[in-house]
């Protein structure tokens, strides 16, 4: 009784992608060829069961070489000015002024001597401006005020909302009261509003991780404010009451009135101006081209 034919498996050939040529090429056809790979191991083999069989071991691919530059690389590209120091200094601000919120309730509660649902229709009267900033954003935009679209109107509305936080501490009624503190979340909430315009001015005609960097820059020291206003909010309230905050929200809003100064913006009659120029070296260049068009 015969043995059983052992396994066997022969190594053929070592073959490139673009070493093959079928034996029935037409010689007045160009032949197809790949990209240059590795060289593929081919071999066969014959087992007791079955016929002669054939496998291709495929190398692992090949690792690319391409340097990524790293994400942090891109604060080589932002334009480090004053301007962008004073908007980050509006956010923190704005984070910071979190405070205020429960130095309000407890200036509702305990000095006002409000109910709670008193209480909570105040509250409600108080922050309507906070869903009217769309409209603060098209009186900016389309009404200049003493030639300014942003530096102006910061510089107001910054003064104006300090003032009113002032003033609350000598208050102690409820219509006085409810008017000062609707004025200060206005001129709260239009900050915010100039910021956020001035931070579109400055992603214009930029790259997109630039763009992005500045949105982030304005998100983390909004953030940061917010966390230093509950670590130092509560300390300050249960020691001076709603006196302590709102003497804080007073110097936060100056200090936005001061950042109004580092904002870097044109007068309107400037711009008018520079568009009317361009306007007139735009006509002038058309009438150039058609005396030349003419004499041709």
């Amino acid at each position: 009784m015969g043995s059983m034919p052992r396994h066997r498996e022969e190594e053929v050939s070592e073959i490139g992608t673009d070493d093959y040529k079928p034996d029935n090429h037409d010689e007045s056809q160009p032949l197809l060829r790949s990209a240059p790979t590795e060289n593929y191991h081919l071999s066969f083999s014959a087992a007791p069961s079955r016929a002669d069989s054939f496998h291709i071991e495929c190398p692992a691919p090949r690792a690319h070489n391409s340097t990524k530059v790293p994400s942090w690389h891109v604060i080589y590209k932002v334009s480090w000015t004053w301007e962008l120091l004073g908007i980050s200094l509006v956010y923190f601000v704005e984070g910071f002024l979190d405070m205020n919120y429960l130095a309000v309730q407890y200036f509702l509660k305990d000095t006002l001597q409000l109910s709670p649902a008193a209480a909570g229709y105040a509250e409600t009267l108080i922050y309507l401006p906070w869903d009217l900033s769309i409209l603060m954003g098209l009186t900016t935009d389309t009404l200049p005020l003493l030639g300014y679209h942003r530096k102006a109107y910061m510089l107001l509305v910054g003064l104006l909302g300090c003032c009113c936080q002032l003033l609350l501490l000598t208050t102690h009624s409820y219509l006085p009261a409810i008017v000062l503190l609707m004025t200060q979340n206005v001129c709260e909430a239009w900050t915010q509003v100039i910021a956020d315009a001035v931070v579109v001015k400055l992603s214009q005609g930029q790259d997109q991780d630039v763009a992005a960097f500045y949105q982030a820059l304005s998100w983390g020291t909004y953030t940061l404010g917010a966390l230093m206003s509950g670590w130092v909010g509560g300390m300050l309230l249960g020691s001076t009451g709603p006196t302590g905050p709102f003497l804080v929200a007073a110097g936060g809003l100056f200090l936005d009135a001061c950042c109004a100064l580092l904002i870097h913006e044109h007068p309107e009659q400037a711009r008018r101006a520079q568009r009317r120029a361009a306007q007139q070296r735009q006509r002038q260049k058309q009438r150039q081209q058609g005396k030349s068009g003419g004499w041709g």
